[in-house]
């Protein structure tokens, strides 16, 4: 039989000790760690993706997102040495590791930070503050190195988001900034001052000025070594100390938001002076500094303690791409998101944003805070049942991916079992092991059981029975009668785990003494059992016909017992998982086709059976730390384990080949208990509201009929003021038509006389035009015959004196001849 692929479905958690544990994507995603799992959660279909975990990662420490939104990295913790990885947004594969085999000393990589281009990551180291410059996306490596500080500790690190060689470091009487230039970081500048305060957290608001929040409820801002402006976030004196342990700058220095330690988060924003720009010109043309920015206070929200049971206050904020939105997550393993662009305004705006909530309001479901130590799946309804140290029992609806139920109790639950049907809870708690009933929105106790401190409880497959630990003996309970149906005994030590077979005839315990036992649960008698003293047992399954039982303990191996002799000892470790680690619990499928086991380092695997050795099958890191328990659903198509990091982690079960599990898909009962009570308290209220409805119809329709009455005599008045009016307006029409008539008359008279007048100017101006120019022409003629006579006389006078000129010619040659 070939072992099941595992797949994140679902995961209700956060990590958070994880610095920058929650960043934007897009300005719809974010991305976070729960467990060993990246989650990119979409806050409007509110589904999961996942990038999961490298084999051999402890838990992360640090984590950013590439100011291109393509790239996420996350500093992991292992047992060598901290590994940075970085991981493809799109495809949700790994892209690069970085490693730093030069050091020795370093197991822990507290803070890191892209630089603007996304080319570089800075990253500072928990040994002597060693600050690391890498190049990580052209695998050329380690560019550089300095220690930040000798005898200060170093709370935060960003790269300038205007510069990729530019760096600041703030800590416990420390701001010092450092640029990158050939192979070295040197220190650029570095603030002195009278009396050091511990910045907490710093933020760039320019591309040289630095917002920095300290530890006495003050914002600093500096420019290299000057400060330009300081102010308190709270308002008048607080009696504890104020942190401010997180900010995040608006563009252009426009605002900031940061957060302090009591659970308020607060927005700024820049005055904007109408003088401002003039002054600056001035003192720029005069080669002064411009006068730094100054802001305001717009509003301030307070986290709420009921999704925690108590005061939270953020760890982390995150500004969305188009800084409209900023997401905050808390100690208490919540995230949060703030709206900072109101919707009044702008139509456009307001039509985009139709389903945005004002305010400050939960992002995901509520998690819990604290280790979660028993989980356990209902049959007729798709709902699962948590406890945790954090003091809360809830109900999750896997399918729906939603939180159904969350009540606080004053004691921590150690142990709970949900009953097949769904309707019904078993808590153990310090005192007693209590029955409760799960109603639409609550959960209240039926029935009290003198049981103390109960880890380990089990329903009958058929819910008739339930099974409970009470130290070291188990004792069996009729569900509907309370009686007690008898005390198994025989374990030595404290019994950790309970498991029926699928006939309710048998029932498999394990305990801390090393025993594993097969009871009939009829004769109360013990028909099988097997006794390793060196292993402590933590967790046990058995096969559908209780024939074959698995166990797990302290001893790192899968045990396979048939016919109380150890037929099978499977190692933790194989090829894919050569680390040896304590397998903490197992659960095998009510088909007995999947047998999973979880580790102690949170892993989950499916084990291919038969079981061979070394173990075959599929593995995935989920979790930090030890996994408390798992669960199967009953149509084998989903797997739940819990851990002590707090997170619940709902797997998907398909064969190799990527096909889900062959089972009949049940149709779940949509029922839910409501008291005698409060169902006639809701029909009372019904009842109450149908009379209100009645009287307010009656109030209406007389409200109505006056109002319609009232708009008779104004429709009445209204068409008798619009006849007399449209006769009058008839009238001057018909007048009008008649002045037209008579103008277009007179007009047309006036036409003709024109063209009368016209007619003869015309024919009078061509008659003295034709006698001009007769008397011009007489004229013409005139002077022609003048110039005709002209021109004969000067021919004449010419040819006299031609013969004249000839015959002095004549007269001289005789002249000189004689």
């Amino acid at each position: 039989m070939s072992a099941a692929a595992i797949e994140p479905y679902q995961v209700f958690g956060l990590n958070q000790n994880v610095v920058n544990n929650c960043c934007f994507v897009d300005d719809t995603t974010v991305v976070y760690p729960a467990g060993t799992l990246l989650v990119l959660y979409n806050c409007v279909s509110k589904e999961q993706k996942f990038i999961p975990g490298l084999e051999g990662c402890h838990g992360y420490s640090a984590m950013a997102v590439s100011a291109n939104k393509r790239f996420v990295a996350v500093a992991e913790k292992r047992d060598v040495r901290p590994h940075v990885v970085v991981f493809d947004l799109h495809t949700l594969k790994r892209r690069k590791t970085l490693v730093n085999v030069d050091s020795k000393k370093c197991t822990e990589y507290l803070y890191l930070s892209f630089s603007p281009d996304s080319k570089y990551i800075v990253l500072l180291g928990n040994e002597d503050n060693e600050l690391l410059y890498w190049c990580w996306e052209k695998s050329r490596g380690l560019m550089g190195s300095t220690r930040v500080s000798a005898d200060c500790d170093v709370h935060s690190i960003t790269i300038n988001p205007h510069d990729d060689t530019h760096m600041c470091a703030a800590g416990n009487g420390l701001l010092k900034t450092f640029r990158y230039a050939y192979g070295n970081i040197k220190t650029l500048s570095q603030v002195k001052m009278a009396d050091p305060a511990d910045f907490l957290c710093h933020a760039w608001l320019t591309k040289t000025m630095v917002a920095a929040g300290t530890n006495q409820n003050k914002i600093m801002i500096y420019e290299g070594q000057e400060l330009q402006a300081e102010f308190r976030i709270s308002d008048g004196e607080v009696d504890t100390p104020t942190n401010i342990v997180s900010i995040v700058a608006l563009s252009n220095a426009r605002g900031f938001v940061c957060a302090d330690d009591h659970g308020n988060v607060h927005v700024y924003e820049q005055v904007v002076d109408e003088n401002a720009d003039e002054v600056t010109n001035s003192k720029v043309k005069k080669g002064k500094k411009p006068p730094p920015p100054k802001y305001t206070k717009i509003k301030t929200e307070a986290l709420p303690s009921e999704d925690s049971d108590g005061a939270q206050h953020v760890t982390s904020l995150a500004l969305s791409p188009s800084e409209a939105d900023v997401v905050a997550t808390t100690n208490k393993q919540q995230v949060y998101m703030i709206r900072l662009v109101p919707l009044d305004g702008d139509a456009a705006l307001e039509e985009e944003n139709a389903n945005r909530i004002e305010g400050l309001f939960l992002l995901a479901q509520p998690h819990h805070h604290a280790a979660v130590v028993d989980v356990s799946i209902a049959v007729r309804r798709p709902l699962l049942a948590t406890c945790s140290v954090d003091g809360s029992v809830r109900v999750w609806d896997y399918i729906g991916k939603s939180m159904e139920i969350k009540r606080y109790f004053p004691e921590k639950p150690h142990g709970i079992a949900m009953h097949p049907s769904g309707y019904q809870l078993l808590v153990g708690f310090a005192d007693k092991l209590r029955l409760m009933s799960v109603r639409a929105k609550d959960i209240d106790t039926v029935r009290e059981f003198v049981i103390r401190a109960c880890q380990s409880c089990a329903f009958s497959h058929g819910g008739a029975k339930f099974a409970a630990a009470n130290g070291n003996t188990v004792e069996i309970y009729d569900t509907y009668t309370f009686e007690a149906c008898g005390v198994l005994r025989g374990h030595n030590n404290k019994v950790q785990g309970i498991t029926w077979s699928n006939d309710d005839s048998k029932l498999t315990t394990c305990g801390a003494d090393g025993g594993v036992y097969v009871w009939d649960v009829l004769s109360l008698e013990r028909v099988g059992e097997n006794v390793q003293k060196t292993c402590a047992y933590t967790g046990v399954a058995s096969s559908p016909d209780a024939h074959h039982t698995y166990a797990v303990g302290s001893d790192c191996t899968l045990k396979e017992i048939a016919d109380n002799t150890v037929i099978n000892e499977i190692p933790s470790i194989n090829k894919q998982s050569p680390q040896e680690t304590v397998l903490t619990q197992v659960a095998m499928s009510k088909s007995g086709r999947l047998l999973v086991v979880a580790t102690a380092s949170g892993a989950v695997r499916a084990v291919k059976q038969p079981l061979t050795t070394p173990w075959e099958g599929t593995s995935l890191t989920a979790h930090v730390g030890a996994i408390k328990r798992l669960c199967i659903s009953p149509d084998d198509h989903y797997l739940v384990s819990v851990g002590v990091d707090g997170c619940v982690v709902v797997y998907r079960l398909s064969d190799r080949e990527g096909r889900g599990m062959k089972h009949h898909v049940p149709k779940y009962a949509q029922e839910v208990l409501i008291p005698k009570s409060e169902l006639q308290g809701m029909q009372k209220l019904l009842s109450e509201r149908a009379t209100q409805i009645r009287e307010l119809q009656i109030f209406n329709n007389y409200q109505l009929e006056l109002k319609e009455m009232g708009h008779t005599d104004v429709v009445k008045d209204m068409e008798n003021t619009y006849e007399s009016e449209l006769q009058e307006l008839r009238g001057r029409v018909h007048e009008l038509e008649h002045r037209i008539e008579s103008n277009g008359a007179k007009h047309e008279a006036m036409v003709v006389r024109m063209a009368e007048e016209h007619s003869a100017a015309l024919e009078e101006l061509e008659v003295n035009q034709n006698k001009k120019l007769l008397a011009e022409y007489e004229k013409y003629t005139e002077l022609q015959r003048q110039a005709q006579d002209v021109e004969e006389k000067c021919e004449r006078q010419l040819v006299d004196m031609e013969a004249a000129k000839a015959q002095a010619l004549e007269d001289l040659a005789q002249f000189w001849k004689n």
